[in-house]
């Protein structure tokens, strides 16, 4: 295989200033451990407001669980592959996912919604998961917005995602199709891309094209947080699987750890496959 990228993402919380005022805190010294914003949080509902998005049951796994898993000092698999999706840290993040929904830290269709934006965008909600695509809805709309960190429970972690242009190993042309991918991902390309789409350049020579943009700033801050996936042949499989006992767990069908070791099993069989 012959691969170069194009682009990288970074995911994070964004925060509705307003609200945080509202709340009687300061949009200058946001949250960066889950306690601290669980505080936020709780307060947040005291006031009428949800605190952020979770769309648990129906939503992409990368903007749901995986990064309260990683933060939490979990993962989905070893790095040998092995399923470790329900060991304590595991658990331990079904169990923080199932406070957030009994304490009403996140809407009830977190079980079903695939898309809570717009409680964000009417004022309802303190923070929404969210990247660069999220700031160009935001200020078309002249939404109030402040970009937070990554937050940490045992490491400081989020995803983003990595595109690349991939030749694959039976191209019946490989060396066009290589030039055709050089061309795609050149710095003048990438600059353009980017500058387009929202994601940050990975080429050095296009990395200034944000220079005068301090919230893309902001994001290229975290970029040596992310993670881009969960690495292994069946990966985008596993995600309905977890999604499914997700849901079951916020409908009070099953616990954390019965979610989880049920989440578990339905990969272990895909990893098999």
């Amino acid at each position: 295989m012959y691969a170069l990228p194009i682009l990288q993402e970074v995911q994070t919380l964004i925060y509705n200033p307003d609200v945080i005022k509202a709340i009687g805190e300061d949009p200058a010294k946001l949250p960066t451990t889950w306690d601290e914003f669980d505080r936020w949080a709780e307060k947040a509902k005291v006031k009428g407001y949800y605190a952020r998005n979770f769309e648990g049951g129906a939503g992409c796994c990368n903007a749901t669980l995986y990064p309260l898993l990683w933060q939490s000092g979990g993962n989905v698999t070893d790095d040998g592959g092995g399923i470790i999706l329900n060991n304590d840290k595991g658990v331990q993040t079904f169990e923080y996912v199932k406070k957030m929904y009994d304490n009403g830290w996140i809407p009830k269709d977190s079980i079903s919604n695939d898309n809570q934006f717009p409680e964000f965008l009417s004022g309802k909600m303190l923070a929404v998961w969210g990247q660069g695509s999220t700031l160009a809805t935001l200020k078309a709309q002249k939404k109030p917005y402040v970009i937070g960190p990554p937050l940490k429970k045992e490491k400081q972690a989020s995803f983003g995602t990595v595109g690349m242009f991939v030749v694959s190993k039976t191209s019946k042309n490989n060396a066009a199709a290589v030039e055709f991918a050089k061309f795609l991902t050149n710095t003048d390309t990438a600059k353009a891309f980017n500058k387009l789409t929202g994601y940050l350049p990975v080429r050095k020579s296009a990395g200034d094209i944000y220079n005068d943009d301090q919230d893309m700033k902001e994001f290229m801050k975290y970029a040596d947080l992310t993670i881009p996936g969960i690495s292994h042949p069946a990966a985008r499989g596993f995600m309905p699987k977890i999604q499914a006992e997700i849901g079951a767990m916020l409908e009070g069908k099953k616990t954390p750890k019965q979610a989880a070791d049920a989440a578990a099993e339905a990969l272990k069989l895909d990893a098999k496959k």
